[in-house]
């Protein structure tokens, strides 16, 4: 009888305020565990701060639950750091540990996710391995051309020896070698920075489109102030841009820095109809996310 008076006595039902609290907690902690999340609610709250409850928060938006390793996020972890890193962040190539310690600042508790960024940030070529002449490897922003152009190079130093003995001047051969690449009887639109001189746009696309799109985009933000990530099909409803001018005003803002793109993980899946809303790169890679990066100026 003294057993079940005490049973019943115990809370059953969870507290009015827990939603509201584990939230909170989240937010105070971006990247905590489950089990670490427990220890950050009142004792009152803790047998009922289960994966089912946090799980029903992830499936409304309130919050972002990686599965794996049962972490919990105020919002997507990758998008956050697509979007927080600063754009300089390994501009020049930076050892992983280093690189991973610009993401905790940019984006706390977003670190935890560091590797699976990586790994997807390389392999959708938004950064490359660097390896060194020691066989250490680095992370930069852009391709290790160095490294790819190794065993050329070590060719053209023997050629340009012998061509030095039969004095052929210099400038001859790197006539040659810019007519190898195509480049010898037309002007390069690269700029010695590597940066394109003229725009990537399709003809007939205009500076005012591009505002036009960025103006969309800026609505699209504040009309969901606590979204990281926007949805590609509701900006392109917001536009009467063509499918190709909307594309390639977006790529080139993402190649430029001025927006971070997230791509879709199963594109070829979907219907056609809604496949060809979302955004298409010239290597076929699908995107259905974008987002505005801090602090940049260069979308004006």
């Amino acid at each position: 009888m003294g057993a079940a008076s005490r049973t019943k006595g115990k809370q059953q039902t969870p507290p009015p305020d827990l939603e509201v609290t584990v939230l909170e907690s989240v937010r105070a902690a971006p990247g905590v565990t489950l089990a670490v999340l427990k220890k950050h609610v009142p004792v009152s709250h803790k047998k009922f701060v289960t994966e089912a409850i946090v799980v029903s928060l992830a499936e409304r938006g309130e919050v972002f639950f990686l599965k794996k390793g049962k972490r919990v996020f105020p919002s997507d972890p990758f998008v956050e750091i697509d979007t927080k890193l600063p754009d300089d962040a390994a501009q020049a190539p930076i050892e992983k540990a280093e690189l991973k310690d610009l993401v905790g600042a940019a984006a706390p508790g977003c670190e935890a996710v560091f590797e699976s960024w990586l790994k997807r940030a390389l392999s959708e070529r938004k950064l490359f391995v660097h390896t060194l002449g020691n066989g250490k490897k680095r992370i930069g922003r852009e391709p290790d051309i160095g490294s790819s152009l190794k065993p050329v190079l070590k060719a053209l130093r023997t050629a340009v020896a012998k061509l030095d003995a039969q004095r052929v001047p210099r400038e001859r051969v790197a006539a040659a070698l810019l007519e190898g690449l195509g480049l010898a009887k037309e002007e390069t639109s690269i700029q010695r920075n590597g940066t394109s001189k003229t725009n990537d746009l399709p003809q007939g696309t205009s500076t005012d489109e591009r505002r036009q799109f960025l103006a969309a985009l800026e609505t699209l933000v504040s009309d969901n102030p606590r979204q990281a990530l926007h949805s590609v099909r509701e900006l392109r409803s917001r536009l009467t841009l063509s499918k190709r001018e909307f594309d390639a005003i977006a790529l080139d803002l993402a190649r430029e820095g001025v927006v971070s793109l997230h791509h879709h993980d199963h594109a070829s899946a979907l219907p056609d109809n809604e496949r060809t809303q979302l955004i298409q790169d010239d290597r076929g890679t699908h995107f259905n996310g974008i987002a505005p990066r801090r602090g940049d100026d260069r979308a004006r």
